[in-house]
Parts: C-alpha cells; sequence; structure tokens
C-alpha cells in the first residue's frame, strides 16, 4: 500500500461484543502487512491478526463503555469521513462510529 492511499473502512462485525473479541473490519486499501496497520476502538487498541486489502482481524479487550470510534492507521495515513455503524455494544457500549477520512 502507498502512503499516499487512504485506507476506506466500510463495515465492523461483529455488532455486538463482550470482553475479548475479535473483530473485522471490511474496506478497502488496507494492504498486506500487520506492521503497518493500526487499529483503536475508543482509546484502546485492537491487536492486528491478520490483514489483506479489503480485510483487517484484531482482537480487542476492556473496551470502555459508551459510543466508541473506530480508527484505521495504514502506514501513517488514516482512515476517516462520514461512515459510522451504530449499535456496536462493548460491554455496555451502544454503538461505535466509523470515521472514515477520504
Amino acid at each position: 500500500v502507498s502512503a499516499l492511499v487512504t485506507p476506506i473502512v466500510t463495515s465492523v462485525s461483529p455488532l455486538n461484543i463482550n470482553d475479548t473479541t475479535t473483530v473485522t473490519i471490511s474496506g478497502e486499501k488496507f494492504g498486506s502487512d500487520t506492521v503497518m496497520v493500526n487499529v483503536k476502538i475508543g482509546k484502546d487498541d485492537c491487536n492486528v491478526t491478520s490483514v489483506n486489502d479489503t480485510s483487517i482481524t484484531c482482537d480487542v479487550d476492556g473496551i470502555d463503555s459508551g459510543v466508541q470510534n473506530v480508527i484505521v492507521n495504514v502506514n501513517g495515513k488514516f482512515s476517516d469521513k462520514t461512515e459510522k455503524i451504530h449499535s456496536l455494544p462493548l460491554k455496555l457500549v451502544k454503538g461505535v462510529n466509523l470515521i472514515n477520512f477520504s
């Protein structure tokens, strides 16, 4: 993935998360190198376990309650803009906003 390419997030699953959970983020322009990809859900890291150009898999543990932003950073470029998802409970979380910076 070129440093000039901005990742695009289109969805996050599952929609219900409790405690330690594997999360799949779908979209575009993620590349294939787990070292170049960082995911945060709220203020917490989601440990990236696999990535390809259209999917990221990461493990999350101990997310704060409330609406959480999902932010993907690929090689210094952040996902952003207006993509949003509602109702991704993490413990008593009511939703996750996808931020897609493009």
